[in-house]
């Protein structure tokens, strides 16, 4: 059982980076997209 230890804790070192980097990901668009539509004073509703 000892053998598949470092296994099973590389398996959940490699899911935890990865759910980590999506979640970056998708924070930097969904921040990415909102600041620029506010700010740019270019949307048709503005005026």
């Amino acid at each position: 059982m000892t053998s598949a230890s470092p296994r099973v804790w590389k398996a959940l070192l490699h899911a935890s980076v990865a759910q980590l980097a999506e979640q970056l990901i998708c924070n930097q668009q969904v921040a990415g997209s909102s600041p620029a539509a506010g700010s740019s004073g270019a949307s048709p509703g503005a005026r």
